[in-house]
């Protein structure tokens, strides 16, 4: 063999060596990349906010947009609020007791007090928002693989915290067409099952706006009874209520005392999204002193936050009132708006500020998705919130939209505006014209 044969073998076993090598890092890396858990896997980015990063790239290009996608109320915080945390004499911020600070919760029994509604100091908790508050209890009630029912659809980040705790949520259709409004009671019950735990609403309903009746009280009352559930209601838009209708506190149902727990906050009837206060208010003892773990885990929710959040809670029942009816104008105003657009069908809500509709496409976050990225007039857009995640079969929901009117009546009118031009030039694309 010759010295230049001899180079060559040389030359190639080297190369072979060298992919060797480089090929060996790189499947170590491979299987080195860190894992996360299947748990988190299975969560969804909230179809609420995930449009987010698209949005604010497009603010940058000159863009603007009236956002109808987030509960986010734009009327004044009460300057109450702001007052009491300026008020704070100290220069150290301490941790907060775990269950809440003593005054806030003297607070929130007037707030139950003014609806004829007695809670003992014990037998409330306060949390970080209520969303805190749902998680809390949720774990408290609920072992891996048990079940809860939830009318939907429903409050699309309940799904996140159930998922989170590996419960199985087991939705109760409700449909348009009677306002969203409960099935009968032998509809729900063929939804039960022995690993079933408790029944979660939201009352008023976010996003479908429903006001649950008297007779559908009742008839959960009978429920939880019967088959020995808890019965969670999130409570976070009493009094946000509208056309007169005759609403209460599932609290003030008798004979539920061990059944009945009740989630509130002030982040909508006092526009006070970013204090994150929530409460969890409920007469069985055992299950407060097992929550009462969760909250020491915690250590506690913020120190002043909470006392600017004792001065919204002592603010006169009519304060809620007022509010309500600078909404329901709002309400009638998107509504009104809504029934011109054609093919738009919208139900009418009770309660809340959310309008559920259904829109003539086959895929409402496609549309969503249009608006943020290729839609505009003279650089102004709309956000909306596609539904499809508000369904535990999100085949249900794909051709609806949530809107939420927590804008004054100009901007509203715009933003409407602009929706009905959207679905105009949409139903255009649909169809493969130019616009």
């Amino acid at each position: 063999m010759t010295r230049h044969s001899n180079i060559h073998i040389i030359s190639i076993l080297y190369l072979i060596s060298v992919f060797d090598t480089v090929m060996s890092i790189k499947i170590k890396k491979m299987w080195c990349i860190m894992q996360v858990s299947k748990r988190v896997l299975q969560l969804k980015d909230s179809p609420l906010r995930k449009l987010t990063p698209l949005i604010e790239a497009k603010k940058k290009e000159g863009k603007t947009f009236i956002h109808f996608n987030i509960g986010q109320p734009d009327l004044e915080t009460p300057q109450c609020f702001f007052d009491a945390i300026q008020n704070f004499k100290g220069n150290n911020v301490p941790y907060a007791p775990s269950l809440g600070i003593p005054p806030l919760i003297e607070a929130i029994q007037g707030y139950f007090k003014h609806q004829g509604i007695s809670f003992k100091s014990n037998e409330i908790i306060v949390t970080t928002g209520s969303s805190e508050a749902i998680f809390f209890v949720m774990n408290a009630i609920c072992d891996p693989f048990d079940e809860v029912l939830i009318p939907e659809p429903y409050y699309v980040n309940t799904v996140s915290f159930m998922k989170q705790l590996d419960v199985v949520v087991k939705g109760i259709p409700t449909y348009a067409s009677d306002r969203y409004h409960l099935p009968s009671m032998q509809d729900i019950e063929t939804h039960i099952t022995p690993r079933t735990k408790a029944m979660l609403l939201t009352h008023p309903n976010n996003p479908t706006g429903t006001v649950y009746s008297e007779y559908e009280m009742e008839m959960l009352k009978e429920i939880a009874i019967k088959h020995h559930l808890y019965l969670v209601v999130d409570e976070v838009y009493t009094g946000i209520v509208y056309d007169q209708i005759p609403s209460r506190s599932f609290a003030s149902l008798e004979d539920l005392d061990d059944h009945v727990v009740i989630i509130d906050s002030v982040s909508k009837r006092y526009s006070s999204c970013g204090a994150r206060i929530g409460a969890i208010a409920s007469r069985n003892h055992n299950l407060m002193k097992e929550i009462g773990k969760l909250a020491q885990a915690r250590l506690s929710a913020p120190t002043l936050e909470q006392i600017g959040a004792v001065a919204l809670y002592n603010i006169a029942p009519s304060f809620i009132k007022k509010t309500a009816e600078i909404y329901e104008c709002r309400r009638n105003v998107m509504v009104n708006a809504l029934k011109d657009i054609e093919g738009i069908h919208v139900s009418v809500p009770e309660g809340a500020f959310y309008c559920l509709v259904d829109t003539p496409f086959h895929s409402a976050e496609a549309f969503a998705l249009w608006c943020v990225e290729h839609f505009h007039v003279n650089h102004e857009s709309i956000v909306v919130a596609p539904a499809q995640d508000f369904y535990s079969n999100p085949k249900s929901g794909a051709h609806q939209i949530r809107l939420a009117f927590v804008h004054d009546v100009v901007v509203l009118e715009k933003g409407l505006n602009l929706l009905k031009e959207a679905i105009k030039q949409y139903t255009f694309v649909q169809k493969g014209i130019n616009v």
